[in-house]
């Protein structure tokens, strides 16, 4: 299971670097939600699971890797369509 989650991941980061230089659209805008999503839910679960106390202190280092990446591409997908809006 754990390598399917990693092939997500790697499928995930293709998917933003090849769009990396892409001008603002429909399309990389979808591309910025559904990583938003995928970190803020991978966020929620893993402190979710944290907070039961059947982990190990790995588990706040996974947080600490998923809730920043989930906090900078959730700026990036609302913050910048209030910048873009007139």
């Amino acid at each position: 299971m754990n390598r399917m989650f990693g092939a997500a991941l790697l499928g995930m980061a293709a998917m933003a670097w090849l769009a990396r230089d892409v001008p603002e659209s429909k399309p990389l805008r979808a591309i910025v939600l559904a990583i938003f999503t995928y970190f803020t839910l991978g966020s929620i679960s893993i402190l979710v699971f944290g907070l039961q106390g059947i982990a190990n202190v790995m588990v706040w280092f996974s947080l600490g890797f998923h809730l920043p990446i989930a906090i900078a591409f959730g700026y990036y997908f609302f913050a910048r369509r209030e910048m873009a809006s007139p």
